[in-house]
């Protein structure tokens, strides 16, 4: 019976959301093991008792994981799609669970302490890149991927960039010691520096489209004296970070010397067998890989209009590229490093176009509700998923799911204020 009366207490919720945010940035194992908790407390509470707070919103995720799941009635591998599926879970598992009514639901907690997990994320990688320095005698162990035990270094980027955003509301509201105006834009300029480290191209890109969403918030109200100096700082460090090391800006330009007046056909032929003998080619193949994988995906997606089904996208996809002679792709298993065309390839324009809505939805309101945090939020996701399928992948899924739906469930009750002056 006492089980059941902490399942049934009123704070277990909170404690479960928090938790859930806390661990995000830190464990893939975890994780999940929360999600079916909350989804028990959601159970016993009988909580949809209480209604959705956005239908609409809600029946986009729903409507866009029913899909996929429909989509297996034209695909002949019932396995993969079935396992790509259950991965899937948690883009109608988090509408069920996050969308019923909250009354008491502290929002400012769960995302104070998801700002927590990235600064512990931060402080595991520096002391797994210094251990890889000092006992390994790695001299690049401080960058990219060997910083980043824990998570692919997209991930940890977009972790760290939805942090910033954040920390800027905390501050806007004097929340904690975020009310200082250097306090604060010191641990924006650690997340940030974080990012430049990690030397996600796509990331940075993210990072500096959601500082300039931030700034444009800024410069409408009373902070902007307060805000525009210590910005700047933080931004020239970023900046400084980058043309700091020999390896960051090689890895970080590199990889669009391959554009320059080539064809995807060359691009192509170039990348066939080709083996990474240093560290500075290591760039120039990873984006050699998303041309080849973008080109091979369009050509998929022109021959079926609506999709190949979501248990043949991989074989189809890697059966196309086998036949271009890319023996690596299909050793490797890869996908098509965008989002978007992997929608296209697995369900189509149909699919494609609740995809669109799932992400254009919460915009609009973001631009209603002159909220920064969700408008960042979405730039992040949105430049991201252009060169990674983030949600193919239980690292990628989670985020999305859970913030996109708290963001835009708090915007909707009101819980977060925006001041315009």
């Amino acid at each position: 019976m006492s089980a059941i009366k902490t399942i049934k207490s009123k704070n277990l919720r909170s404690v479960l959301l928090v938790s859930v945010a806390f661990l995000l940035p830190l464990s893939k194992l975890l994780v999940p093991f929360l999600i079916l908790l909350i989804g028990v407390e959601w159970v016993f509470r009988k909580r949809w008792g209480k209604g959705f707070f956005d239908l609409t919103y809600l029946g986009f995720f729903a409507l866009f994981f029913v899909y996929q799941l429909f989509s297996l009635t034209w695909s002949e591998n019932w396995d993969y799609g079935g396992a790509d599926i259950v991965a899937k879970l948690s883009l109608i598992l988090f509408p069920l669970f996050l969308g019923t009514k909250d009354e008491d639901l502290d929002y400012m907690k769960i995302f104070e302490w998801f700002v927590y997990g990235t600064l512990v994320l931060l402080l595991i990688n520096l002391g797994y890149g210094s251990w890889n320095y000092f006992q390994n005698k790695e001299p690049n162990a401080f960058f990219y991927s060997k910083l980043s035990p824990l998570f692919h270094v997209a991930y940890a980027s977009m972790y760290c960039i939805l942090a910033i955003p954040l920390i800027y509301y905390f501050y806007l509201h004097g929340y904690k010691f975020f009310r200082n105006i250097w306090i604060t834009s010191g641990i924006v300029a650690l997340e940030a520096i974080h990012v430049v480290l990690l030397n996600s191209k796509a990331s940075f890109i993210a990072m500096m489209v959601v500082f300039l969403v931030i700034l444009v918030y800024f410069i409408q109200t009373k902070w902007f004296k307060q805000f525009i100096v210590p910005a700047v700082l933080v931004f020239v460090l970023s900046i400084g970070t980058l043309f700091s090391s020999e390896f960051l800006y090689v890895r970080f330009f590199g990889g669009f010397e391959i554009f320059k007046k080539k064809s995807e056909q060359t691009i192509s032929n170039e990348f066939k067998d080709k083996k990474i003998d240093t560290e500075a080619e290591a760039p120039v193949v990873s984006s050699q890989v998303r041309v080849v994988a973008w080109s091979t995906a369009w050509e998929i997606i022109k021959l079926n209009p609506f999709g190949v089904g979501i248990g043949d996208r991989k074989d189809v996809f890697l059966e196309k590229v086998g036949n271009k002679g890319h023996k690596r792709f299909v050793d490797k298993g890869l996908n098509t490093h965008n989002q978007y065309l992997q929608v296209l390839l697995a369900i189509g324009i149909p699919g494609f176009l609740i995809f669109l809505l799932n992400l254009f939805y919460p915009i609009v309101d973001a631009f209603k509700g002159r909220d920064f945090i969700l408008m960042a939020f979405m730039a992040n996701v949105s430049i991201n998923l252009l060169f990674e399928s983030m949600l193919e992948v239980q690292a990628g899924i989670i985020f999305y799911a859970f913030f996109a739906i708290l963001l835009v469930k708090q915007l909707k009750e009101g819980q977060f204020t925006f001041p315009k002056q």
